[in-house]
Formats: structure tokens, C-alpha cells, sequence
């Protein structure tokens, strides 16, 4: 099963096409999503990236981490789902 890639410091101007095209590069992408500000026509400055299997996730991360993509230099790490210490202090205390 593949892991989910967090990429930070995206060019607020970059789309989820060019996201998947940037890591087709390595691998087959199942999905790729730039994450939106509350201006929709505005990105968030990260996105998600699901790679088909955990060899082409790896593959990603080591070789696109601190890549060149829309004109920034880009973070790529494997994302981790928030775990209850993570919280925001009001769930934690609900």
C-alpha cells in the first residue's frame, strides 16, 4: 500500500497538473492535490501526493526533496496523520 507525500513551499501559483506532472517523473501517480487558502483561486503552499506503491513513494521523496518546481524549491516529506498529542489543545480537552 502507498504512503502519502506531504510537499511543502509550493509556489502559490503551482496547480495539481503540474504537481502530477512533476512527480511522474519517478512514478505512477494515483493523485495529486494542491491545498487551497480561502481564496480558491489561491493555493495553500503544500499539497498531498499519492504514489502507486511504497518503492515509487520512496523514490519521490529521496530524489524530488529540495527540487525545483514553478520556480521554488520544494519539501518533500512522508505525511503523517495527526495523532492525538498533535491536537489543538480544545479537541484534546473536549
Amino acid at each position: 500500500m502507498a504512503k502519502k507525500i506531504y510537499v511543502g513551499r509550493l509556489s502559490y501559483s503551482t496547480t495539481d497538473e503540474m504537481l502530477h506532472k512533476h512527480f511522474s517523473q519517478v512514478g505512477n501517480v494515483q493523485s495529486a492535490k494542491v491545498g487551497k487558502s480561502i481564496n480558491p483561486q489561491i493555493n495553500s503552499g503544500n499539497g498531498y501526493v499519492l504514489m502507486s506503491n511504497d518503492k515509487e513513494t520512496e523514490k519521490a521523496i529521496t530524489e524530488l526533496n529540495n527540487s525545483l518546481l514553478d520556480g521554488t524549491r520544494i519539501r518533500v516529506v512522508e505525511a503523517h496523520p495527526i495523532d492525538q498529542e498533535r491536537k489543538p489543545y480544545y479537541y484534546r480537552h473536549r
